[in-house]
Order: structure tokens, then C-alpha cells, then sequence
């Protein structure tokens, strides 16, 4: 019944340190923003596309950009407009 936010932490572990390298590209590719996608430095802004992409899903039961695989996900976030909200 209470909403819950979590961070899992993909890219680093307070007792192992990095678990990722430089260059991986490591996330859900509906969720990453088009600077990630192309493998360019992120920083809050992409935190903020990730709330926008989520906020989208609640609204609309999914995603703003779909595709038949992880590539074509990634191509539409990449080129794509963002759909309206309907």
C-alpha cells in the first residue's frame, strides 16, 4: 500500500568496489537516457530522465519507447520524439 524507491546500486559496492566497467553499458535500455545510451558521461540529468521514464510508465502502464529488442529500444531513445502522454 506505500510506494517504495530503490537504488540497486549497479555500479558500485561499498565492500567491493566497482562492479562495472568503463564503456559497459549496464541498465534497463527503456529507462537510460539518450546521453547513456550512446555510452557519453552521465550525471543528474540522466537520474532525471530515469524519473521522467518512470513517471511516464505509471501513467501509461508502459514505457515511452518500445522496440522488438534491446537495440531497437535503445535506437528509439536515441532518435526518437518522446510520444505524448495519452
Amino acid at each position: 500500500g506505500e510506494p517504495r524507491l530503490a537504488d540497486f546500486g549497479l555500479a558500485r559496492h561499498e565492500e567491493l568496489g566497482r562492479l562495472t566497467s568503463t564503456g559497459e553499458l549496464v541498465g534497463t535500455p527503456a529507462f537510460m537516457a539518450p546521453e547513456q545510451a550512446l555510452g557519453l558521461p552521465v550525471d543528474a540529468r540522466t537520474d532525471v530522465y530515469g524519473l521522467g521514464v518512470t513517471l511516464a510508465c505509471a501513467l501509461r502502464g508502459r514505457p515511452p519507447f518500445t522496440g522488438a529488442n534491446a537495440v531497437a529500444v535503445l535506437q528509439a531513445v536515441v532518435a526518437g520524439a518522446a510520444p505524448d502522454l495519452e
